[in-house]
């Protein structure tokens, strides 16, 4: 299995996180929640062990393959 991200990076993912269904505001991005999951994700990947099988793309105006 491999799994492949794509990350928007472009300025507009530097807002304040929501939090679904209340009005309040976090000190988080949605960057942040970004990394965060894409950290996880890669976690959980590396104890099932499959390491090397995620691919994380990211793109603002351009598309870098990192």
């Amino acid at each position: 299995m491999k799994l492949i991200i794509i990350l928007d990076t472009s300025g507009s993912m530097n807002a304040s996180a929501p939090i679904p269904g209340s009005t309040e505001s976090t000190d988080l991005t949605v960057i942040d929640l970004a990394k965060h999951a894409i950290k996880t994700l890669g976690r959980c990947m590396q104890i099932i062990g499959a390491p090397g099988c995620l691919e994380l793309h990211t793109f603002s105006s351009d598309v870098k393959i990192t």
